[in-house]
């Protein structure tokens, strides 16, 4: 997996994940373009909480 996160506004936080390095490359530029205001990158780890946000009966 492929995790984009965001860094901005003193938080950091996973906003999307992806099966392929090539489908997380281009949300990432979508996601530069929708936010300027905010640092986005890829990584291979999501934060924190992420499993327990997008599966809560895990």
């Amino acid at each position: 997996m492929v995790y984009i996160q965001r860094r901005g506004n003193g938080y950091l936080e996973t906003v999307d994940e992806f099966e392929t390095m090539d489908e997380a490359k281009k949300m990432l530029g979508e996601y530069r373009l929708s936010d300027p205001s905010a640092e986005y990158y890829t990584s291979s780890r999501p934060c924190k909480g992420w499993n327990s946000d997008a599966n809560p009966a895990q």
